[in-house]
């Protein structure tokens, strides 16, 4: 079975990213924290913000969040760019998801 998530990986002094991630593993079980770019950036820990039934919907939550925090300005962030939802969702939907990221 195909499991569909946000999350968010950190490194100790703070500094985050926020992805999706599709696996076919227990999502507990997988160890990927992301496909960062930054080399400053050296994460050691990961959080599950949401799980969805499909990838649409991670990725429009990922979307919002990406514009909420606006993570390819936002130094505290290791996100280079802003995820662009291309599926059709709106990320306006996932609103009452953002209180488990603050």
């Amino acid at each position: 079975m195909r499991n569909h998530y946000v999350y968010l990986s950190y490194e100790k002094n703070g500094r985050k990213y926020i992805g999706s991630r599709s696996c076919d593993c227990l999502i507990e079980d997988d160890e990927y924290l992301g496909s960062y770019t930054d080399k400053d950036f050296h994460p050691t820990e990961k959080i599950i913000l949401s799980t969805f039934e499909t990838r649409r919907e991670a990725n429009g939550f990922e979307t919002y969040l990406h514009h909420y925090y606006e993570v390819d300005e936002n130094s505290d962030f290791a996100n280079k760019v802003r995820a662009i939802d291309y599926s059709g969702i709106y990320a306006c939907f996932y609103k009452h998801l953002i209180d488990k990221v603050k």
